[in-house]
């Protein structure tokens, strides 16, 4: 075993060899809608990686500094191609089956003000979240009726329903974030993006509506609902 570590670290190819294998892998599972490898493939890569950087300090304190930077090179140009070609999260939602079992919603056209008074009058099952259309596929507008219990922040999640897998989790709650106040009961909104996948290919997301108080000491799920949408185009 401690030959074989040896050779694979001081055969500057053997690394990079293996990171093409890992994508190649990638691609493959994410073009089958395998939501375990999207899970998995930012940790292999970065396990990859790391071996091809050991593997480059080896060689070039071995003085074979042609080989490290020859490594160094491939191993960078491999990634970058990779990230250009297939962009991940793309191609895994845009090869997604929508179960048949699930029941989920279709947004609402949001086209002009009649469709937003049309709004109030559909929530015949007093819903606390509405999800809308607006504007390009992928993009979308929250209608959220809830009478506070006290002073706080309200702001939606989002994620795919089958694999739990956050959707736009580093702009989502930022972008939908309003400040509630206490028994004050109207109609909140806030437009949103969802960036995972691409216009034409739809699957089930989970929205859930948040809340969180002004001490910050309680943070809870108000409610949740499930709609079939698509991602906004890159």
């Amino acid at each position: 075993m401690t030959s074989i570590i040896k050779t694979y670290f001081r055969t500057w190819w053997i690394p990079i060899l293996t990171l093409i294998g890992i994508l190649t892998l990638t691609v493959f599972g994410l073009l089958n809608g395998s939501r375990l490898v999207f899970k998995l493939y930012p940790y292999l890569t970065i396990i990859i990686c790391t071996s091809i950087i050991i593997s480059f300090l080896i060689i070039l304190f071995s003085k074979k500094w042609y080989l490290a930077i020859a490594q160094l090179f491939l191993g960078a140009f491999t990634i970058l191609t990779f990230y250009i070609m297939f962009y991940p999260s793309d191609i895994l939602f845009s090869n997604l089956n929508v179960p048949s079992d699930i029941k989920y919603q279709i947004p609402i056209e949001l086209q002009t003000r009649n469709s937003v008074d049309s709004i109030f009058s559909l929530n015949e099952n007093n819903r606390q979240l509405i999800i809308a259309n607006y504007g390009q596929p992928g993009m979308y507008k929250s209608f959220i009726f809830i009478n506070p219990k006290e002073n706080g922040t309200i702001f939606l999640k989002a994620f795919e329903e089958v694999g739990n897998i956050e959707l736009s989790a580093d702009r989502l709650r930022e972008k939908t974030e309003i400040n509630v106040r206490k028994n004050d009961s109207k109609t909140y909104s806030q437009e949103f993006t969802i960036y995972e996948g691409v216009w034409g290919s739809k699957y089930v997301a989970r929205f859930e509506l948040w809340f969180v108080s002004d001490n910050k000491q309680k943070e809870y799920k108000l409610s949740e609902e499930l709609y079939l949408i698509e991602g906004w185009i890159r």
